[in-house]
């Protein structure tokens, strides 16, 4: 299962991806504003994918099996 998830670098994203990874979710995405930020946050193998209100822009491959 495809999982995509907003506000990973937050409190509670970061404890979900955890939580996730540990029960054996593999294909976890990450809906987020800065991709080096949150790779910078997150040391798990997660698929980065941006997205920017300011532009009205979401890269839709996130969205591909979700």
């Amino acid at each position: 299962m495809k999982i995509l998830i907003t506000g990973a670098t937050g409190l509670i994203g970061k404890e979900l991806i955890k939580e996730l990874m540990l029960t054996g979710h593999s294909d976890i995405n990450i809906l987020t504003r800065s991709i080096d930020k949150a790779k910078r946050s997150l040391p798990y193998p997660v698929n980065f994918y941006r997205w920017d209100l300011v532009e009205n822009y979401i890269d839709e491959a996130s969205l591909t099996g979700v």
